[in-house]
């Protein structure tokens, strides 16, 4: 299913990647690594993959985000949970 994903070129900026490696026994990792990665990087958009180490990361991690980094990041794909969800959102 992943292999019909487009991801739309907004800008030339980079795509912020945020998985949680705790959720469905590490299973984000793997689709990480073996899929979303090579579709990102076939279709030449950049991107950086942050892993979350302790709850609260990715609210942290979001919320230090500035107008900077806003423009420099194309879009912020979640890979986690609804509790990873809710933190980015928050």
């Amino acid at each position: 299913y992943l292999h019909h994903v487009t991801f739309p070129q907004i800008n030339n900026g980079c795509w912020l990647i945020l998985v949680n490696p705790f959720t469905q026994n590490g299973r984000n990792v793997r689709l990480l690594n073996d899929l979303v990665i090579p579709m990102l990087e076939e279709a030449g958009l950049p991107h950086k993959a942050i892993s979350s180490e302790h709850a609260g990361h990715f609210s942290e991690i979001v919320s230090a985000l500035d107008d900077a980094a806003a423009n420099y990041y194309q879009g912020i794909l979640i890979m986690g949970g609804d509790g990873s969800i809710q933190e980015c959102i928050d």
